[in-house]
C-alpha cells in the first residue's frame, strides 16, 4: 500500500521550500531548563493530635450465598467498654463530619483497614507524609507492633496512600486552609457508593 500527497498549485496553499529548519537555526532552541531549580520542601511540623479512622465493609445479610461485601464505608475508631478495646464505627456520607481538624494544625492519621482489599485513600486539600504501616494489626494499637517504613516510591509529599488489608497506615498532614473538603477511597466504584466522608477544616 502506498499513500501519496500531491501539491496542487491552484490550491492557494503555500508550498514549503526545502526541508524544515533544524532547531539550531531557528533562533529559539531554548536552554531555560538548565537554570531550573525546584524549591526546597520543608518537613511538616510535629503532629499535635492523632486521629483514628477506619475502612469498613458491610456484608450481605439478605443472601446467604452472596460472597463478598455489599458496600465499603469509612468511619472512626471508638472505644467499646464491653469489648474493652477500640472498635471501628462505620459511617455513611450523610452522617455529621467527624474529621474536623483546626486550621494551622498538623495531625497524624491512623487509617485502620478492616476490609479484605487494598484501598487508595485520598485526602483533598492537603499533601501529607507517609509515616509507615503496621501490618497484620487487627486488635493492636499503633505503636504496639513493628512498623514498616514507607515504600521507596512513597517518600516526599503525597495526596493518596494505599492502605493494605488488616494493616494500620500512618500519615501526617498539615491543614493550612479552612474549608469543606472530602476524603475517600480513590476506586471509582467505592467512592461513588458511600466510601467517602466530609473533611472540614475549621
Amino acid at each position: 500500500m502506498e499513500f501519496r500527497v500531491a501539491w496542487d498549485p491552484a490550491s492557494k496553499v503555500t508550498r514549503a521550500a526545502g526541508a524544515p529548519a533544524p532547531p539550531a537555526f531557528t533562533g529559539s532552541p531554548g536552554n531555560a531548563v538548565k537554570n531550573l531549580h525546584l524549591p526546597a520542601i520543608n518537613p511538616l511540623p510535629p503532629a499535635t493530635f492523632t486521629r483514628k479512622v477506619s475502612l469498613n465493609e458491610a456484608g450481605s445479610t439478605a443472601h446467604e450465598d452472596f460472597d463478598g461485601p455489599v458496600a465499603g464505608m469509612l468511619g472512626t475508631m471508638q472505644y467499646d467498654p464491653e469489648m474493652e478495646m477500640e472498635m471501628p464505627m462505620a459511617m455513611r456520607w450523610m452522617h455529621p463530619a467527624t474529621e474536623t481538624p483546626k486550621v494551622g494544625t498538623c495531625e497524624t492519621w491512623e487509617i485502620h483497614n478492616f476490609t479484605e482489599d487494598a484501598h487508595p485513600i485520598h485526602l483533598h486539600q492537603v499533601q501529607f507524609e507517609i509515616i509507615g504501616r503496621i501490618p497484620d494489626a487487627a486488635g493492636t494499637e499503633a505503636g504496639s507492633a513493628a512498623m514498616l517504613p514507607p515504600e521507596p516510591g512513597e517518600t516526599g509529599r503525597k495526596d493518596t496512600v494505599v492502605c493494605y488489608p488488616g494493616a494500620i497506615t500512618l500519615i501526617k498532614a498539615a491543614f493550612d486552609i479552612k474549608g469543606n473538603y472530602v476524603w475517600h477511597c480513590h476506586i471509582l466504584d467505592h467512592e461513588d457508593n458511600d466510601m467517602m466522608r466530609p473533611l472540614v477544616v475549621t
